[in-house]
């Protein structure tokens, strides 16, 4: 049996002054960490956080992550990969982030 294998890379970068990107990321993480219980056991997502800003001090206007879904079967990866998709979009929209795939 082969798995499935989908590399993503998403970008947020602040929409006006003060909007903070690493937030936009970390609602990605804490919504495909909800995801994972709706999920087959056969699916894998693993996401790090490739730039979180440059001091903790300042609010990132940037931040970026890496995720690497896996699943049994291709129709399955697609469909989660739709649903990561929607759960990107959705922290964009809750924190007035933009996004790049």
């Amino acid at each position: 049996m082969q798995r499935g294998h989908r590399k993503q890379e998403r970008r947020f970068s602040h929409a006006q002054a003060g909007i903070n990107a690493l937030e936009a990321l970390i609602q990605v993480f804490n919504s495909i960490n909800a995801l994972r219980l709706n999920l087959t056991k056969d699916v894998n997502i693993h996401g790090i956080i490739t730039n979180g800003g440059q001091a903790a001090n300042v609010i990132p206007e940037y931040a970026s992550g890496r995720f690497y879904l896996r699943a049994a079967e291709r129709k399955t990866l697609e469909s989660v990969y739709q649903k990561v998709e929607n759960i990107v979009k959705g922290a964009a929209l809750a924190t007035g982030c933009d996004y790049k795939f």
